[in-house]
């Protein structure tokens, strides 16, 4: 999981993976929708490629990026503790509030 949230702690990385949500793109595509470098991008998408959140092969001359999204099922399972907890903590504001408001306060 380590190399999951590593792959998408970057701004740029986390914009590519919601654009390949779409559906796959050459790298090229890729490349032409940041003002950065298209080594740059490279290192992103190696990063992302190393967490496993997407795919790259080759078709003809070009390289084709897929999202890979089966990693962050192990993240939102991790998730899902914390979502239970503040779904409680809030639970238990809104009793406090409406017992609060029962008494007039």
């Amino acid at each position: 999981m380590d190399a999951t949230f590593t792959a998408a702690s970057h701004h740029v990385r986390r914009r590519i993976l919601d654009r390949l949500r779409r559906g796959p793109e050459t790298v090229g595509g890729i490349s032409r929708r940041f003002p950065i470098s298209r080594q740059a991008v490279a290192k992103h998408l190696r990063l992302l490629e190393r967490g496993r959140l997407i795919v790259v092969r080759r078709s003809g001359r070009e390289r084709l990026v897929s999202l890979s999204a089966r990693p962050l099922r192990e993240v939102d399972r991790w998730l899902a503790g914390y979502r239970r907890y503040w779904r409680s903590r809030l639970l238990s504001l809104k009793r406090l509030a409406e017992e609060i408001e029962r008494r007039g306060g």
